[in-house]
């Protein structure tokens, strides 16, 4: 990877470690009961943003050279999560993203995914020539 990627990765990685810590609270919050229907969704979104996050810090440890189908795989993970997520939010959450009405909200939620998708790109190329 080139220079400019790592700087990429840690830029995403440190709102991506906040929204990572928020997660986990949540986790606790919905492991400590009692169950709802609607804890599902948002369990699988969690679970989905945490391998997202795994993809991101594995870019870190040039796992794109030596797995990138996993490393892809757990960005779509993530990409995935992000949709999804905000997706339960309708269309309010959906406006927020899209007009950036707060930058500095916006770049704690919406730069780790537009980084991810980056290199979602990125892979996908690597993926099909080693096809």
């Amino acid at each position: 990877m080139r220079k400019i990627d790592y700087f990429l990765v840690v830029t995403a990685l440190v709102p991506a470690t906040l929204l990572l810590g928020l997660t986990l609270l949540a986790l606790s919050k919905i492991a400590e009961g009692p169950y709802k229907s609607g804890d599902i969704p948002s369990l699988l979104t969690s679970i989905l943003g945490i391998i997202g996050y795994l993809g991101l810090t594995s870019l870190l440890f040039g796992q794109i050279k030596e797995r990138p189908r996993v490393v892809l795989v757990s960005l779509l993970a993530g990409l995935l999560a992000f949709v999804w997520f905000t997706s339960l939010g309708g269309w309010t959450a959906w406006q927020w993203v899209l007009l950036m009405e707060e930058p500095g909200e916006w770049f704690i939620y919406v730069w780790p995914a537009i980084i991810t998708f980056y290199f979602v790109l990125k892979l996908i190329r690597i993926v099909m020539r080693g096809i």
